[in-house]
């Protein structure tokens, strides 16, 4: 039987290579995915989306989020705000609106991030963010059977191996896990 069978998923930042690979999994392990884009920030784009998962599917099961990988050396203010909405603020809007549809029957958000350096200032502090944020919802959402954790990719890490370690984390097979931080691609 495949891990996700029969279950809803929705993957933030699905334009990104190692969002692709997460729709490609989920899907390929039978989950019905929903692919959203993460440069999109704004609150009303998230409640519309997942107001139209929502109505499509009832719930959400799987919440995926796949980073932005860091892209400037010396960030502008503009480059530092645009870094922290992709990879941070559109998590927490995000799970803001997944996690409502998921505390009828539980679930699982996997947000991807990174270890070890990022090229610029505005990815590391973004990273932090995300890897605390994850830590912190862990904590408050147990009770309702909502799983969060982390992927953390080093610089060897493969889209295809971060999208497995999302997928142990999103199936039944973690379902005492939540709060962790995996890291893959095997240098710290």
């Amino acid at each position: 039987m495949r891990r996700l069978e029969g279950k809803v998923a929705v993957v933030i930042g699905a334009e990104s290579a190692t969002g692709r690979q997460l729709v490609d999994t989920f899907t390929g392990e039978g989950a019905h995915v929903v692919g959203v884009e993460a440069d999109r920030t704004s609150e009303e784009h998230f409640a519309e989306v997942f107001a139209q998962v929502a109505a499509d599917h009832g719930r959400v099961d799987v919440l995926g989020h796949a980073l932005r990988a860091p892209e400037v050396s010396d960030a502008s203010a503009d480059e530092w705000d645009h870094t922290m909405a992709v990879n941070v603020t559109s998590a927490f809007l995000a799970m803001k609106y997944a996690v409502p549809l998921m505390c009828r029957v539980g679930g699982s958000i996997v947000n991807v991030s990174a270890v070890g350096s990022a090229r610029d200032v505005a990815g590391a502090a973004s990273m932090a963010a995300l890897n605390h944020l994850t830590r912190v919802t862990a904590a408050e959402y147990a009770p309702q059977q909502i799983r969060v954790n982390a992927v953390l990719a080093d610089r060897f890490a493969t889209a295809e191996g971060v999208a497995n370690a999302a997928l142990f984390l999103a199936g039944d097979g973690a379902d005492f896990v939540t709060g962790v931080e995996l890291v893959v691609g095997g240098v710290l």
